[in-house]
Protein backbone atom coordinates (compact mmCIF):
# COMPACT_ATOMS: atom_id res chain seq x y z
CA UNK A 1 0.00 0.00 0.00
CA UNK A 2 1.23 3.54 -0.68
CA UNK A 3 -0.28 6.22 1.52
CA UNK A 4 -0.35 9.65 -0.08
CA UNK A 5 0.46 12.12 2.78
CA UNK A 6 -0.29 15.24 0.28
CA UNK A 7 -2.39 15.63 -3.25
CA UNK A 8 -1.91 13.03 -6.10
CA UNK A 9 -0.17 15.44 -8.40
CA UNK A 10 2.57 15.27 -10.78
CA UNK A 11 4.82 14.90 -8.59
CA UNK A 12 3.46 12.23 -6.18
CA UNK A 13 2.29 10.05 -9.65
CA UNK A 14 5.87 9.99 -10.68
CA UNK A 15 7.02 8.43 -7.49
CA UNK A 16 3.96 5.91 -7.61
CA UNK A 17 5.15 5.29 -10.99
CA UNK A 18 8.47 4.38 -9.98
CA UNK A 19 7.64 2.56 -6.86
CA UNK A 20 4.76 -0.07 -8.68
CA UNK A 21 6.84 -0.42 -12.21
CA UNK A 22 7.41 -3.95 -11.21
CA UNK A 23 3.80 -4.63 -9.24
CA UNK A 24 0.90 -6.56 -10.37
CA UNK A 25 -1.16 -5.05 -7.79
CA UNK A 26 -1.90 -1.37 -6.14
CA UNK A 27 -3.10 -0.23 -3.45
CA UNK A 28 -3.34 3.68 -3.27
CA UNK A 29 -4.12 5.43 0.31
CA UNK A 30 -5.49 8.64 -0.70
CA UNK A 31 -6.76 9.49 2.57
CA UNK A 32 -4.56 13.02 2.63
CA UNK A 33 -5.09 14.09 -0.73
CA UNK A 34 -7.84 16.53 -1.56
CA UNK A 35 -6.57 17.29 -5.24
CA UNK A 36 -5.97 14.90 -8.21
CA UNK A 37 -4.57 16.22 -11.54
CA UNK A 38 -4.33 15.39 -14.67
CA UNK A 39 -0.97 13.31 -14.03
CA UNK A 40 -2.43 11.24 -11.53
CA UNK A 41 -5.38 10.11 -13.99
CA UNK A 42 -2.97 9.24 -16.99
CA UNK A 43 -1.06 7.25 -13.66
CA UNK A 44 -4.32 5.49 -13.04
CA UNK A 45 -5.31 4.83 -16.62
CA UNK A 46 -1.80 3.39 -17.55
CA UNK A 47 -1.98 0.77 -14.95
CA UNK A 48 -5.36 -0.76 -15.69
CA UNK A 49 -4.05 -0.52 -19.61
CA UNK A 50 -1.15 -2.34 -17.92
CA UNK A 51 -3.48 -5.01 -16.41
CA UNK A 52 -2.51 -3.62 -12.86
CA UNK A 53 -4.97 -4.54 -10.50
CA UNK A 54 -5.23 -0.92 -8.84
CA UNK A 55 -7.42 -0.21 -5.75
CA UNK A 56 -8.17 3.27 -3.76
CA UNK A 57 -8.74 4.29 -0.56
CA UNK A 58 -10.81 7.52 0.88
CA UNK A 59 -10.22 9.18 -2.89
CA UNK A 60 -10.88 12.77 -2.67
CA UNK A 61 -14.93 13.50 -3.75
CA UNK A 62 -13.30 16.18 -6.65
CA UNK A 63 -11.42 12.66 -8.38
CA UNK A 64 -15.00 11.92 -9.35
CA UNK A 65 -15.97 15.11 -10.25
CA UNK A 66 -12.94 15.20 -13.16
CA UNK A 67 -13.65 11.71 -13.92
CA UNK A 68 -17.17 12.22 -14.98
CA UNK A 69 -16.31 16.26 -16.31
CA UNK A 70 -13.81 14.27 -18.70
CA UNK A 71 -16.31 11.63 -19.92
CA UNK A 72 -13.83 8.78 -18.38
CA UNK A 73 -16.49 6.78 -16.27
CA UNK A 74 -16.16 4.19 -18.93
CA UNK A 75 -12.12 4.14 -18.85
CA UNK A 76 -11.84 4.70 -14.96
CA UNK A 77 -14.51 3.15 -13.13
CA UNK A 78 -14.68 4.64 -9.56
CA UNK A 79 -16.98 2.46 -8.39
CA UNK A 80 -14.72 -0.63 -9.26
CA UNK A 81 -11.19 0.90 -8.27
CA UNK A 82 -12.47 2.12 -4.37
CA UNK A 83 -11.75 0.20 -2.01
CA UNK A 84 -15.42 0.19 0.35
CA UNK A 85 -13.52 -0.62 3.74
Amino acid sequence: MVRLKRDFNLLTARKIALLAEDAEDIYLDLTHSRLVDSEALILLYRFIRAGKQVRLKNPPAILEEIIQILGLESVLDLEALVDAE
